[in-house]
Parts: C-alpha cells; sequence; structure tokens
C-alpha cells in the first residue's frame, strides 16, 4: 500500500515538473516575441507611414509586444511588477515630461504622448532571464547589415533605387531624398533621414562588439560585417553617429574587458594612433572617392578653425540665451522651434543638442529631473557591469547583453550633444531596450539572492 502511494506521489510530482516546465518554455516563447515585436518596430518604424496610418499600426504593434509581456506566465501563476530604482527615477522623468506635453506641447503631441507613455511601460514590464533576449540581438544584428546594404544600393545605384523607392513615399521624402543626395549624404532604407538609417548600423556594430569582447570565435566575419556597417555609415554621411560610436567603442573597451589596466591603456593609444594615420591616409590621398569627401571637408575644417556644425552654434546660442530668460520652468515642450521660427535658419530646427533644449523648454526643473535618471541609470550600469564581469555566476550571455547596454547609453548621452535621440522614437525605444537589460540582471541578482 505504502509502495503504491510512493509511486502515485512520484508520478504526480513528475506531471507538475512537466507542467512547470512547460509553463516556463512557454514563458520564454512570449517574452522572446514581445521583446522581438519590440526590436522589430524599432528597425522597421520609418516605414510604417508609408503603408497604412502610422499612428494605428504604431500603436498596435507596440501594444502586442507590452501585452505579451504584461500576461507572460509568472512562476507563481500571479501577476507581479518587479519595480527597481531605475524604473522609479523613469517614471518620475516621464511623468514630467507628460505634463509639460500636456500643459505646453503644441506640435507632435500624440507622438510625443505615445513614444513616452509605451517606453515607460516597457520598461516596467520588460524584465526577463538573458536568454529570452536571444533573438532580439540576431535581429538587431541582421537589421542592421540591411540597412548598410540598403545604403550601398542607394550609393551605387542611386537612380534605380529612386525609381524603386519613390513611388511608394510622399512627395516631401522625394524632395529631401535627392536633396541629401547633392549634399553627399545617401540615407537608403531611412528614406529621406540619414540618421534613420546610420542608427540601426551603429547598434548593430554594438551588438557585434559586445560579442567580440567576450567571445573569441568567428572573429573574421564579425571583423567583416563591423567593416560593412562603418563604410555603410560613411555613406549616410552621420558624421556625429561616426564620431560617437568611436568614442563609445572606446570607452566599452577600456571598462568592459577584463584585461589589465596597461594593456588596455596601449591597446586604446595605438588604436588611436592606428585610426590618425587611416584619416591621414584618407585625406590626403582618396579625396576623389565620394564616400570620403564630406569627412575631408570636415577635417580640414576642424584644422583651419572653421565651424562644422553646419550653422548649429546659432540654435545653441539661442537655446541658452532662453533658459537664461526662463531659468526655472523653461518656456514649454517643443516650444524651441515654435519661438524661433523664421529666425535663425534656411529651415526651422530643433536645438540638435538635447540638454540644451531641456534646459531652453524644461528649465532646470524638467532638466535635473531627466539628467538625474539618466545619470543614476548609467553609473549603475557601469557598477553592475563591472561586478558582473568579476563573476563567475553569470553566463556570458549577461555579460555581452550588459556590455551592450553600457555601449548603447555611452553612445546615446554622447549623440545628445550633437543630435536630438532622447525625441526620436528609434532611439530612445532602443535607449529603453538597452535600460530593460539592466533592470532584468537587477532582478536576477535579488532572485538568486532570495535562494540563497
Amino acid at each position: 500500500m505504502y509502495m503504491g502511494l510512493e509511486i502515485m506521489q512520484k508520478t504526480k510530482n513528475k506531471i507538475e515538473l512537466n507542467k512547470k516546465t512547460r509553463s516556463n518554455n512557454k514563458g520564454i516563447y512570449i517574452s522572446s516575441i514581445a521583446l522581438f515585436i519590440y526590436v522589430f518596430y524599432i528597425f522597421t518604424q520609418r516605414w510604417y507611414g508609408f503603408i497604412i496610418e502610422e499612428s494605428v499600426l504604431q500603436i498596435g504593434i507596440i501594444a502586442i509586444a507590452i501585452i505579451l509581456l504584461v500576461f507572460k506566465p509568472k512562476k507563481n501563476g500571479m501577476f507581479t511588477i518587479n519595480y527597481t530604482k531605475i524604473d522609479l527615477f523613469w517614471s518620475i522623468a516621464i511623468v514630467t515630461i507628460l505634463l509639460y506635453i500636456i500643459f505646453t506641447a503644441t506640435i507632435d503631441v500624440d507622438v510625443q504622448y505615445f513614444m513616452y507613455i509605451s517606453g515607460l511601460f516597457f520598461l516596467l514590464f520588460a524584465k526577463a532571464d538573458i536568454d529570452r533576449f536571444d533573438v532580439s540581438f540576431k535581429l538587431i544584428k541582421v537589421s542592421s547589415i540591411i540597412y548598410a546594404f540598403g545604403t550601398f544600393f542607394h550609393y551605387f545605384f542611386t537612380d534605380l533605387f529612386h525609381s524603386l523607392t519613390f513611388s511608394f513615399v510622399p512627395l516631401s521624402v522625394k524632395e529631401r531624398t535627392l536633396e541629401l543626395v547633392i549634399l553627399g549624404y545617401y540615407p537608403g532604407l531611412g528614406f529621406g533621414q540619414p540618421a534613420m538609417a546610420a542608427g540601426p548600423m551603429i547598434m548593430g556594430i554594438g551588438i557585434i562588439l559586445a560579442n567580440r569582447f567576450r567571445e573569441k570565435k568567428s572573429m573574421l566575419f564579425d571583423t567583416f560585417l563591423i567593416l560593412i556597417l562603418i563604410i555603410g555609415l560613411i555613406m549616410t554621411g552621420k558624421r556625429s553617429i561616426m564620431l560617437w560610436g568611436i568614442f563609445s567603442f572606446i570607452l566599452t573597451y577600456y571598462f568592459a574587458t577584463s584585461k589589465n589596466k596597461s594593456t588596455r591603456f596601449v591597446k586604446v593609444i595605438f588604436g588611436l594612433i592606428f585610426s590618425s594615420l587611416i584619416l591621414y591616409i584618407v585625406t590626403s590621398y582618396m579625396d576623389f572617392i565620394d564616400i570620403f569627401r564630406r569627412m575631408i571637408v570636415t577635417i580640414n575644417n576642424i584644422l583651419a578653425g572653421q565651424d562644422i556644425t553646419s550653422g548649429r552654434t546659432i540654435l545653441y546660442e539661442r537655446a541658452w540665451d532662453i533658459f537664461k530668460d526662463n531659468p526655472i520652468f523653461g518656456i514649454g515642450w517643443e516650444q524651441f522651434i515654435v519661438v524661433t521660427s523664421g529666425q535663425l535658419l534656411s529651415r526651422d530646427l530643433t536645438v540638435h543638442n538635447v540638454y540644451l533644449q531641456l534646459l531652453a523648454e524644461t528649465g532646470l526643473v524638467g532638466f535635473l529631473i531627466v539628467m538625474l535618471a539618466m545619470v543614476y541609470t548609467y553609473i549603475n550600469t557601469f557598477r553592475i557591469l563591472k561586478l558582473i564581469l568579476s563573476s563567475s555566476i553569470y553566463s556570458n550571455k549577461w555579460k555581452i547583453a550588459l556590455t551592450f547596454s553600457f555601449y548603447y547609453q555611452t553612445f546615446f548621452i554622447l549623440y545628445c550633444l550633437t543630435e536630438n535621440p532622447f525625441y526620436n522614437i528609434v532611439y530612445l525605444f532602443m535607449y529603453f531596450f538597452s535600460l530593460s537589460i539592466v533592470n532584468s540582471v537587477i532582478i536576477d541578482k535579488i532572485s538568486n539572492s532570495a535562494k540563497v
């Protein structure tokens, strides 16, 4: 009798274990799909407005990703929210931004609401085991290569590219693309916006480099892919993205490798010398190659002490003056372009410096709240990265993911000096994606501590 009960209990336990295994597998599947959809949106967002009503499709895609994250199976079958200090700081920052949008914004309000609200919801719910990020990392890598080849095609077969794509895009995009080509930009699949093609490439470089810092296999192939992405970046004509990408690589290499400090320092110095040599060769002997002309002009202007910001210093000065006149609360969200319309350059532009724009539009109040969230997250990412790199508990996958997060956060913070990634849905969503990795590490640490 006792033997029979024991066998029945073992069978019951086995059934329960199988149920849990199936539930966990389902959880991995649902989380992976949600993260994949989110990243897929980032890399295809620029195309939606040419197919269907943009806002409808955007909201639908992101809503599906967030719903899947919210209702993914939990181990105990209960709905829970794992809330971190990063979530707290960004909740305060985004609520502050939303209040500014509600009371002061006059343009693109729907897009702004969607961008910040959905970004915050994703950040709150996108906490998962590192294996569930795998598919998304592969998508980032593949998509970046697709964008690079799109730019190659635009550069080498310009007229054919225009004839194939112009029937699907609005007149304003056609006109802007033709204007950019004359100036030496080839936006490719960014369709009239070089930054929308260059961004995915810099993200792809980050994923490949993060793997390179941790893994030594496939080095030749990865080097080839990075070369393709760098050439694609040059073809887009986005100098600032290239510059900040280089700085991000240097900082990530120095802080995210296990080599001793002296070895890292020597390699960084050697890399800078080698890069300087390459630049000298390019500027001295390759001015006959179209894709290098914009870079050569920039370098020559720097050496001659001329302005290389395309007139943006005028925007910077005006933003600073506006801040001095409205230091506490600023002039209101997105009001810079309204206040300065027709006054500064041939086209009305935003400040092209996130920090100055926040100061001008939200004053010290909004600026300090947003900066506190950004700096707190970055410092904690650095601390956690150093901790897990020296730990044998965490797998290489965790280390690769957190290395990518540190790389992209570094790029994002630097890129804010010369452009508006904080107001750009593609760059901002990838920023939240990188923060979700840090959040996932924090929750994993808490979970492991509780088990002990």
